[in-house]
């Protein structure tokens, strides 16, 4: 039992210098691993102090832009409060200059118009200048004024405010139908008495007898045969009007003056190629002294208001024409001169006024003036007026 003591020691010491070689390996290890951790944490440290450097120097930064931000954003509040109160500004301009434009806009029409206006105006002005002119030159005439005046004077009945028939024949009898076609004619004249014919004939009740509105330019319907009536009497005076009111119609081939008159008619209607034809009608009764119709009585000679009407339509026809009628037909220039001359040949030299009719030699045919022919023996030379 005493020899296996030796064994013991032996295993006992192997144990020994086993552990205190693993003691070594561990301690080696750990030593390395100490280091190894030492040299890590060593430069996590760094990279943490780079990384807090890094995030100092963004602080810093972040602090720099934070303070140009709020410098910047009170710029921007100052800038804005600029140009808000610019924008008021420029609004209230823009306001004031639409509302400056509206009220150029409005004054440009109100120009415009006024430029229209007087334009037209000007134009009227300008052909009111030219009749008056023309009244003046036709008027300047001794025998043109002398029949105004026996018209507007000598004829005129200031207690009735119209115009008697005739001086000799008719001296107590005023026709409406006279007194309607004298307002045609001094309406052209401008004459002041016109107004006061106007008036009378308006009391009476008289706008037309179906024939004598043509003298104003009024169509008128088929001629139909005429009724006199007496419409009033005043003192010594007997207002009358003639109506063609009748039951028959007239048959105007028969009478040159109711051709003139209705070709009168047509011209009125625009039917001018119509007219035409019934003005060569009433010519064609034209003997080259008078006209020789269904109504004449050579013991009593011509009638010369017939040859006043063909003036007056002949004058019409060729402004219709452009001056082209005295080319159409056998009324020429001499036979309108003509005319003209036999008109004035028949105005009697004391009063004024025109003879109602006239022999072949153009004698008066003891006939007397009277208001009718007298005013339409004048109205050819207003044509145009």
């Amino acid at each position: 039992m005493s020899e296996r003591k030796p064994e013991r020691k032996v295993v006992g010491r192997t144990v020994t210098i086993a552990v205190g070689l693993i003691a070594i390996v561990l301690l080696a290890s750990l030593v390395g691993a100490v280091a190894n951790y030492t040299a890590i944490i060593s430069g996590k440290d760094n990279t943490i102090k780079n990384v807090t450097r890094e995030l100092d120097d963004n602080e810093s930064l972040l602090n720099q832009a934070e303070k140009w931000l709020i410098g910047n954003e009170t710029l921007l509040d100052q800038t804005q409060t600029l140009l808000s109160g610019n924008v008021t500004q420029l609004t209230s301009q823009i306001n004031n200059l639409t509302s400056q434009t509206l009220i150029l806009t409005t004054q440009e029409d109100q120009l415009l118009t006024w430029l229209v206006g007087n334009e037209t105006l000007l134009s009227r002005t300008q052909v009111a200048l030219n009749d008056t002119e023309t009244l003046l030159s036709i008027c300047s005439s001794p025998q043109t004024g002398n029949a105004i005046n026996y018209l507007t004077n000598i004829m005129f009945v200031p207690s009735e405010g119209l115009d008697k028939e005739a001086p000799v024949a008719a001296p107590y009898a005023i026709w409406l139908n006279d007194n309607f076609i004298l307002w045609v004619l001094l309406s052209k004249l401008y004459s002041s008495r016109a107004e006061t014919i106007q008036q009378k004939l308006e009391f009476y009740g008289f706008k037309g007898d179906g024939k004598d509105e043509l003298f104003n330019d009024t169509q008128v319907g088929p001629f139909k045969t005429y009724d006199e009536y007496a419409v009033a009497s005043t003192g010594k005076y007997t207002i009358k009007e003639y109506v063609f009111n009748g039951t028959s119609l007239v048959n105007t081939a028969e009478y040159a003056d109711l051709d003139f008159l209705w070709s009168k008619n047509l011209l009125l209607q625009g039917n001018v190629a119509g007219a035409l034809n019934y003005f060569k009608a009433g010519m064609s009764m034209w003997n080259g002294t008078g006209f020789i119709d269904g109504a004449t009585n050579l013991s009593q000679g011509f009638a010369t208001y017939k040859v006043g009407l063909a003036l007056w339509v002949a004058k019409q026809l060729n402004q219709t024409l452009n001056g082209a009628l005295y080319s159409i037909g056998t009324f020429t220039p001499a036979e309108c001169a003509k005319m003209e001359s036999i008109v004035w040949a028949m105005q009697d030299p004391t009063n004024g006024g025109i003879y109602t009719n006239y022999t072949s030699t153009f004698g008066t045919a003891g006939s007397d003036t009277n208001v009718e022919t007298t005013a339409i023996c004048l109205l050819y030379l207003l044509v145009g007026l």
